[in-house]
């Protein structure tokens, strides 16, 4: 799909969380329908959608039907199942492609991404082991955060400390850098089919 969307067509929108809620009313506000794809029951965004689907992303025959109800499948985080997206894909567009999301979905491959095209980043080393993670908190310094690269990221961030105390000579795939930056920032950047990217800074605030 490379044109603009009109009124009255629908969006159908991977996960049903917070971000998807604000995604649909944003949708409303143009015109514009929601379907909201979510396995888990009464997710935010569900009330606020034209539609919501409550299935598991492995769920085959649901997915087929969400796709075949709308018009382009966006998502509201980055953890979704390479084989739902392969699925969705084969019947309706995607947007933004599978591209950036693969590359948000790794939090190493996420970071040399924006490393390589210039942005300046917290540092950060790859680990997999206590050896490499003592390692690689020589030259980072402390305090620092460990990090888990895949899927439910966030369900397994704890201080370095913490971490190695609680789960003593565990294998880690990781990513670990530092606490503190001078400014967070948030941002917001789309591009079109046509490749024209806009930036807009949603907040930016001192960290430390």
């Amino acid at each position: 799909m490379t044109e603009s969307l009109r009124p009255g067509q629908t969006i159908g929108i991977l996960g049903g969380g917070q971000l998807g809620r604000m995604l649909a009313m944003a949708a409303a506000r143009l015109g514009l329908r929601t379907h909201v794809y979510e396995p888990a029951a009464n997710p935010p965004a569900g009330e606020v959608a034209a539609c919501l689907t409550t299935a598991s992303y492995d769920d085959e025959p649901a997915l087929r039907a969400f796709a075949a109800s709308v018009d382009v499948v966006t998502y509201e985080f980055e953890n979704v199942p390479a084989s739902a997206l392969d699925l969705i894909e084969a019947q309706v567009s995607i947007r933004p492609n599978r591209q950036a999301l693969s590359v948000s979905q790794d939090r190493l491959t996420e970071k040399t991404f924006l490393t390589d095209i210039g942005l300046t980043v917290a540092p950060f080393a790859a680990v997999k082991d206590d050896a490499e993670l003592a390692q690689a908190l020589g030259p980072i310094g402390m305090p620092a955060i460990l990090k888990t690269l895949g899927y439910m990221f966030w369900m397994n961030t704890f201080l370095v400390l913490l971490l190695q105390k609680a789960m003593p000579g565990q294998s880690w795939k990781c990513a670990v850098e530092t606490m503190c930056n001078q400014h967070n920032v948030t941002g917001l950047v789309t591009m079109s089919t046509l490749g024209v990217a806009r930036m807009e800074v949603v907040k930016c605030q001192t960290a430390c």
